[in-house]
């Protein structure tokens, strides 16, 4: 008979993290391999075998998923490997949640590092593997390998020591509101897979794509109907009020430090916030990529690269503040100092200038933010005390 394991070659945790009925659970030859069964260790060391980094090396650990109860723990059914597939995307959203960017040394990650891998095994056979090859019509076999021979190459980004940091705080937060029906997590769901698309750092992305699908998503998640309005007007209304308690910016604030927003009767406006204006853009511009239009005599106050870090700076900070909103979740202070420096980075330029590590633009602007923090924690204590 049969049994499977399920595991995520590339992630390393720094911890188990329990979800739900499943364990995601880090092991290795380092680490440990948790309570496994001495044949199930075996197994699991023959099957990484095939894993190695881009030197060729095998990986030093990676993460299997457990059932947290019942016999035979690895061996998950279909069912629970679809269900491992779901929360390694919620692991995901919650991972780059925590993305630093313009920081070499900072937490980052893609969602190539969440790849979700189902190996079967028999005791009568334990070092046969076939590969399970998905099409668009179902899926092929391809056996007569052996483990060890076949080897899967680590993704570009995979960095062999380093490990994967998960918000446990937003995950937890994202599980009681599935328990509780709310619909955010619905419209979560139903965006993870865009999200991971258009977020694996990989050359066949093209930005144009990621852009499409990163403007599909806040589409999808602000719940943009376009009833009256234009969808990129309705959508950046809907996103410049998520932060209006942090909103401190106008258009024209990022016009005088060299941003070429354009300005006409019907798009942005001065007088708009740079929150609006910024959303308002990218939506435009994912439209323009859909409907491959060019658009040569306007200007566009961000280029794609910089729509894209901010579409992925901003996106966990809108789920973070409508859950919040809901009362599942509390925000804290670095998220309220990143809301605040939102507009901020929207507004200046250059986030990338040298030296770029230790004193660029995008990180002064994000230090700087939390004058304005604590500025708004003085007010509100003042408020308290008359």
């Amino acid at each position: 008979m049969s049994e499977t394991l399920v595991f995520l070659p590339w992630l390393r945790l720094e911890k188990p993290i329990e979800l739900c009925d499943l364990i995601f659970c880090p092991i290795g030859e380092k680490i440990g391999y948790a309570d496994l069964p001495e044949r199930v260790i075996d197994q699991a060391k023959l099957i990484s075998s095939s894993y190695t980094d881009r030197a060729g090396h095998p990986i030093p650990d990676f993460t299997i998923v457990l059932r947290r109860q019942g016999n035979d723990s690895h061996n998950l059914t279909s069912t629970e490997f679809s269900q491992a597939r779901e929360y390694a995307s919620l692991l995901f959203f919650c991972a780059w949640s925590l993305n630093e960017y313009y920081c070499q040394l900072g937490d980052y990650c893609n969602s190539s590092f969440f790849n979700v891998v189902g190996q079967r095994f028999v005791a009568n056979d334990p070092e046969g593997i076939c590969l399970t090859l998905r099409r668009r019509d179902g899926e092929t076999l391809c056996g007569g390998f052996r483990h060890g021979q076949v080897r899967f190459v680590c993704p570009s980004q995979y960095a062999i020591n380093r490990r994967t940091s998960v918000d446990l705080n937003l995950l937890s937060s994202l599980l009681n509101a599935k328990t509780h029906g709310s619909k955010i997590y619905d419209r979560l769901v139903s965006i993870l897979g865009l999200l991971e698309l258009a977020n694996t750092d990989n050359d066949y992305m093209s930005f144009s794509s990621e852009i499409i699908l990163m403007g599909s998503a806040y589409e999808t998640f602000l719940d943009v109907k376009g009833k009256g309005k234009s969808k990129a007007f309705e959508l950046s209304e809907l996103f410049a009020s998520t932060f209006k308690p942090y909103d401190t910016k106008t258009t024209q604030d990022a016009i005088n430090n060299g941003r070429s927003i354009y300005i006409n009767p019907k798009g942005a406006q001065p007088s708009w916030s740079v929150l609006q204006s910024w959303s308002h853009e990218i939506y435009q511009l994912r439209n323009d990529h859909v409907h491959s239009q060019s658009t040569p005599n306007r200007t566009w106050g961000w280029e794609e690269l910089e729509h894209l870090i901010a579409a992925a700076f901003s996106f966990p900070l809108v789920v973070k503040v409508k859950l919040s909103e809901e009362l599942f979740y509390t925000l804290t202070n670095r998220d309220k100092q990143l809301c605040y420096a939102l507009p901020e980075l929207l507004s200046i330029v250059g986030w990338n200038q040298p030296p770029y590590e230790f004193n660029n633009n995008w990180k002064k602007a994000i230090s700087d933010a939390s004058w304005s923090m604590t500025r708004e924690q003085l007010v509100q204590m003042l408020a308290n005390e008359s």
